[in-house]
Formats: C-alpha cells, sequence, structure tokens
C-alpha cells in the first residue's frame, strides 16, 4: 500500500521495526502507520483529508518536521469550521484508542512540559464539548485528546467539527494543523466476553478523556451497549491502572 512496497522486500525484520515504530506513510502518503511494542497499531491521518468552509483562511501548507508532504494552515482559530469525517484503516480491535488532533502555532513557541491552555470547542455528533488543554508531542507539534474509543474492527468511522480556539492565549497568528492521530492509550485494557467478540462491527463506546493527561484515575467499569444491527448487548469490563496497580 505504499508508494514504494519494493523497497520492502529486502529489509530486514528489525529494520522494519524501526521503520513501523516511527511510521511509514501508506495511502498517497495521506496516512501514518504505527505498530507499538506490543504489536499494537496506531494511525494518524493527514489534515488534507478534511474538508472546511472557509478557503481564505484555510490553505495547504509544506512545512519541516512534518509526517505528511502538507498540513493545513487556518488563519483564522476563532472561526475553525473544520469538519473530519475519516475512516479509519489499521486499528486493532480490543485496544482503548485516543484520538488526538495534533497541530502547533505558525508563530514560534517557547516548548515546555507544561500544558498549553487553549479552550478548543469542537462537535462530537450531537454534543458540543470543550478541550482546555494542549500537551507537547513529537517535534514541537502540540495534542488534543477529543475522544476515546475501542474498536471491534480496525475500520471505525470518526467525525467531528472544529469550530473555535481562543485567541487571548493562542495569539493571532494561526494554526497548522497535521492531522487526528489514533494513538493506543497502553495503560487501559479492555476485557470482553470472547463469544460476543466475533459478532460485532463498529466501535464499543465513546469514553470521556481525563481532563489532566498526566493524572492517571482508576476506574471499574461494567456496562452495556447495543450494536447498530440490534444483534446482541454487549457487555465488557474497562479497567484502568495507576502507577501503584489497579483497584
Amino acid at each position: 500500500m505504499s508508494k514504494t512496497p519494493e523497497f520492502y522486500y529486502n529489509v530486514s525484520k528489525k529494520d522494519l521495526y524501526v521503520m513501523f515504530s516511527k511510521g511509514i506513510l501508506l495511502q498517497d502518503a495521506k496516512v501514518c502507520l504505527y505498530i507499538g511494542s506490543n504489536g499494537e497499531r496506531s494511525e494518524m491521518i493527514s489534515a488534507t483529508t478534511f474538508s472546511y468552509e472557509n478557503n481564505r483562511s484555510h490553505k495547504r501548507r509544506s512545512i519541516q518536521k512534518s509526517r505528511f508532504q502538507r498540513v493545513l494552515r487556518i488563519t483564522d482559530i476563532t472561526n475553525l469550521k473544520t469538519h473530519i469525517k475519516i475512516k479509519t484503516q489499521f486499528l486493532s480491535p480490543n485496544v482503548i484508542y485516543g484520538a488526538y488532533l495534533i497541530f502547533k502555532f505558525c508563530e514560534p513557541r517557547k516548548i515546555s512540559n507544561k500544558p498549553v491552555y487553549v479552550n478548543l470547542k469542537y462537535k462530537l455528533g450531537s454534543e458540543t464539548l470543550h478541550a482546555y488543554f494542549a500537551t507537547w508531542g513529537d517535534d514541537d507539534w502540540l495534542m488534543i485528546e477529543l475522544s476515546r474509543f475501542s474498536p471491534y474492527t480496525k475500520d471505525v468511522d470518526f467525525e467531528v467539527l472544529l469550530e473555535s480556539m481562543s485567541r487571548p492565549y493562542c495569539g493571532s497568528g494561526g494554526i497548522y494543523v497535521e492531522g487526528i492521530h489514533f494513538r493506543a492509550i497502553t495503560n487501559t485494557t479492555l476485557k470482553m466476553r470472547p463469544e460476543v467478540h466475533e459478532k460485532v462491527t463498529g466501535v464499543k463506546g465513546i469514553l470521556k478523556s481525563d481532563s489532566d493527561p498526566a493524572l492517571q484515575v482508576s476506574v471499574d467499569y461494567d456496562g452495556t451497549t447495543q450494536p447498530e444491527c440490534d444483534e446482541k448487548v454487549i457487555y465488557f469490563e474497562l479497567i484502568v491502572y495507576t502507577r501503584t496497580g489497579k483497584l
């Protein structure tokens, strides 16, 4: 699925492991696929696949230190009007994922280990939400967690509408948006009845994100969710571990 599949034919397993841990580009260089140390897959989808209303404030640009050839530059952060409707293709079933918006400010910003207040307003389904803080990731990029979910299969439809950020805190220079990163949350495990696992498709459920990414909250969760096909009720248990162990 890459542009040069023949390149990988004679690569050693060790070198392949390094390549996949850093990410390889697929599908006309619009998807970056990662494989973690436990074999869980993550993927990032380029912001050039997003749709938007205002062509004047949304432009595609090439910048350094990006995984993709082009990113999306948005000059008016108080009126983002960016519609994200994408389908994942490589996620691992029975893994908890976070959906992260990856962006950086157009104006130079001092890198810190402290979260950055942005107050991102967005819609997930019919619900209007706020993500108040962004955290620093790789190569000076910032990341905002929009939701958590666990897929039945590798294919999941994800849709969100970005509305605005806080200009007094973010400045007036605009942002570069690299994409949406579906990233495995490795401190969370999902246990599910095996007889049900192969009978369902889609997403097990949307999980609320922790407001402070540095704080690991410990919960035991038992719940039910009904698949769209109305075949069967799914029972699952979510266990989140703290640094000192499971409660």
